[in-house]
C-alpha cells in the first residue's frame, strides 16, 4: 500500500511538471504578438498624425466631394506647407477643374509666397468606384505673418440620368453646371528665435549718422554738368564764329553792281529779236525785284505784286514817286507775263530804261562803308 500511494503521487505531479513550459512559451508568444500589436499601432498612429493636415477644407454637393487641405497650417520660419486639392466624384459626372496654381499666383499673393513645387493627378479611378482628381503645391512663405490662401472652387454637370449626347434625363430636364466651393484656409508663419524685438530693445535702437560721399565724387557731382554746360557753350560759340567769319569773307557785291551785270547779259540775249517777249519781261521783272531785295532788304521775289507794293508804302525808305514808279512798271510787266499782253514796237525798250533808271536813282554809295557793311545776305540768283 505504501509503494502504491508514492507511485500514485508520482502520476499526478507528471503533468504539472510537463505543462509549465507550454505555458511560459505561451505567455511568451502573447507578449510578442502584443508587442507587435501595439509597435504596429503606434507606427500607423505616427503615420497619420504626420499625414493628417492642419487645415481640412470640405465640401459634398449632390456625387461630389471637394476638398482643401494645408501641412501645416502654422509653419517655421524654414518649414514649407503642403496644400492639397482633391475633387471625387461619381463615374459620369462632367468635372471642370479649377488651376488652383493659377489662383495662388494672382494678384498680390505672388508676393507672398513662392511655389517650390507642384504635380497633380487627373481622373484616377479609386478602390471606391469613383473619380479622383488631386493637386499637391509647396508653398514656401517669405516672412512671418497670417496668411489667408483663396478658396478653392470646381464646377461639374451631373450627367448620370442624361441621354448619350448629354441634352437631358430621363425626365426632360437638361443637366444644369454647378459650383463647389471651399473656405479661405488662414496660415500661419512663427517668427524665428531672435527675430524680434522687444519693446525696450526697439526703444534703444539709434540711427546710425549718415555717411557722406566720398569727396571726388561729391565734386563731380555738380562739377560734371557744370562742364558738359560750358562745352555745350563753348561749342555753340565756336560754330557761330565760323558762321559769321564765312559770311563776313565772302565777297560782297553791290547791289547796282549786279544788276547791271544782269541787265547787260540780258541785252546779250537779243530775247526781243528771238520774239521771245515774255521771257524777257520775266527777266527784267526778277532783275528789278532782286536788285530791291539786294538794296533794301525786302523779300521781293518771295511777294506778289500787290504784297511788294503794300510792304514799299508802309517802309520809309520808299517815297511816294519811288513806289509809284514800282506800281507802274511791276503791273506792265504783269500785263505781258500773265495776261498774255503783246507790247508795241518800243515798249520793250521803255521798260529797260526805266528799270536803269530807276537802279541808278536808288543806288547805294559805295564810299560809304557803313552802308556797305549793313546789306542783308543776298539770296541765291534767280534764273527766268
Amino acid at each position: 500500500m505504501r509503494t502504491a500511494r508514492p507511485h500514485a503521487m508520482d502520476m499526478s505531479l507528471e503533468p504539472r511538471i510537463n505543462r509549465k513550459p507550454c505555458l511560459l512559451r505561451a505567455r511568451q508568444g502573447a507578449l510578442f504578438v502584443l508587442a507587435l500589436l501595439i509597435s504596429g499601432c503606434t507606427e500607423r498612429a505616427g503615420q497619420r498624425s504626420s499625414e493628417d493636415p492642419g487645415t481640412v477644407r470640405q465640401e459634398t454637393l449632390g456625387p461630389v466631394a471637394f476638398m482643401l487641405s494645408v501641412t501645416p497650417d502654422t509653419l517655421e520660419p524654414s518649414q514649407h506647407a503642403r496644400v492639397v486639392v482633391e475633387i471625387a466624384a461619381e463615374p459620369g459626372v462632367t468635372i471642370h477643374e479649377q488651376d488652383y496654381r493659377q489662383v495662388l499666383s494672382e494678384g498680390d499673393r505672388r508676393f507672398e509666397y513662392r511655389i517650390v513645387d507642384s504635380h497633380s493627378e487627373r481622373a484616377t479611378p479609386t478602390d471606391e468606384g469613383r473619380l479622383r482628381w488631386r493637386s499637391e503645391l509647396e508653398l514656401e512663405f517669405f516672412l512671418p505673418g497670417e496668411y489667408e490662401l483663396p478658396p478653392a472652387e470646381v464646377s461639374f454637370v451631373d450627367t448620370r440620368g442624361a441621354d448619350k449626347g448629354g441634352a437631358a434625363t430621363g425626365d426632360g430636364s437638361v443637366p444644369q453646371e454647378q459650383i463647389l466651393a471651399t473656405q479661405p484656409v488662414t496660415v500661419v508663419v512663427r517668427a524665428s528665435e531672435g527675430g524680434q524685438l522687444s519693446e525696450a530693445e526697439l526703444r534703444e535702437v539709434e540711427t546710425p549718422d549718415p555717411r557722406g560721399l566720398p569727396q571726388e565724387w561729391g565734386v563731380w557731382t555738380w562739377l560734371g554738368p557744370l562742364c558738359v554746360l560750358i562745352g555745350v557753350f563753348l561749342l555753340a560759340w565756336f560754330v557761330r564764329k565760323l558762321r559769321r567769319r564765312h559770311a563776313e569773307g565772302a565777297a560782297r557785291i553791290p547791289a547796282h553792281v549786279w544788276a547791271e551785270g544782269r541787265i547787260a547779259a540780258l541785252l546779250a540775249e537779243d530775247l526781243i529779236g528771238k520774239q521771245r517777249i515774255q521771257e524777257f519781261y520775266y527777266r527784267i521783272s526778277d532783275i528789278v525785284r532782286g536788285y530791291i531785295e539786294r538794296r533794301f532788304g525786302v523779300h521781293a521775289p518771295e511777294m506778289t505784286t500787290e504784297e511788294f507794293l503794300v510792304a514799299a508804302a508802309l517802309d520809309n525808305r520808299f517815297g511816294t514817286n519811288m513806289t509809284f514808279e514800282l506800281d507802274r512798271f511791276l503791273n506792265a510787266c504783269d500785263l505781258v507775263k500773265y495776261a498774255r499782253y503783246q507790247p508795241g514796237p518800243g515798249e520793250s525798250d521803255t521798260m529797260l530804261l526805266a528799270a536803269r533808271e530807276f537802279i541808278q536813282r536808288t543806288r547805294e554809295d559805295l564810299d560809304s562803308t557803313a552802308a556797305t557793311a549793313a546789306g542783308n545776305p543776298r539770296t541765291e540768283d534767280r534764273a527766268a
